[in-house]
This record gives C-alpha cells, sequence and structure tokens, in this order.
C-alpha cells in the first residue's frame, strides 16, 4: 500500500491510503515462470543479487557524486552537509531503495538527520 499527504501550503490537511492486494498477480509471474522453465526462487535469487550488488555500489556513487561537486564528505559543518544532500538528491541518489542509512553513515549523521536535510531542501 501507499500513503500520500494531502498539504494546503505546509499544513497537511489529510491523507490518502491506497491498499491493494497483489497476489493475483504473483500468481500469473509464477505461472509464467513455470512456462519458462523458471521457478520463482531463481528468480528472487537473481533479484537479491543484484539488490545487494547496488547497494554496495551506493556508497561508490554517492562518492563519485560529491567528489564531482567538489564536495567534502568530512566536513562537519552544517552547510556542507545540506548541498551534499542537495546534489545527491539532485542526482537521484535517494530514488534508490536503502539510500537513506548509505548516506547517514557516509556523511556520520544519524538517518533522521538526513531526512530533514531533505525536507529542507524540498521548502526551498
Amino acid at each position: 500500500g501507499s500513503t500520500f499527504f494531502i498539504k494546503n501550503g505546509q499544513n497537511i490537511e489529510g491523507m490518502l491510503c491506497i491498499n491493494y492486494d497483489g497476489s493475483k498477480f504473483e500468481k500469473l509471474s509464477n505461472d509464467l515462470l513455470k512456462l519458462a522453465n523458471l521457478t520463482a526462487q531463481d528468480t528472487k535469487t537473481s533479484a537479491q543479487d543484484a539488490i545487494e550488488q547496488l547497494s554496495e555500489n551506493i556508497e561508490e556513487i554517492i562518492e563519485d557524486i560529491l567528489k564531482r561537486h567538489d564536495l567534502n564528505a568530512s566536513d562537519t559543518k552544517p552547510k556542507n552537509r545540506a548541498k551534499c544532500i542537495k546534489k545527491l538528491y539532485e542526482n537521484g541518489i535517494f530514488n534508490v531503495k536503502g539510500s537513506i542509512p548509505k548516506v547517514a553513515k557516509y556523511l556520520n549523521i544519524s538517518e533522521p538527520s538526513v531526512y530533514r536535510y531533505l525536507q529542507k531542501n524540498q521548502n526551498d
């Protein structure tokens, strides 16, 4: 399911929650895999491998983005961290699941701090 906030400026007016049952799609997917002589387990393993590979590469991507913009991750000034988060956001790093903890670890800040910097960037 998904939850979306309904805002009026900075005020939250309500929430829209959408839930769905994906079991029919899962059954259809498994049936198609059987036709191709594959099993869901084979697919899950390769998907898990891809996710693990991407997770390992996130830190390299973070480092590359910051280097391209001459930003120093070890600079602990809030202004520098805000610039780092902004550049990472602009480069789409936060579209990758699991990137928030990686960015927090790389910048040596907490995960809530990453969310606060992101919120501040979106408000600016």
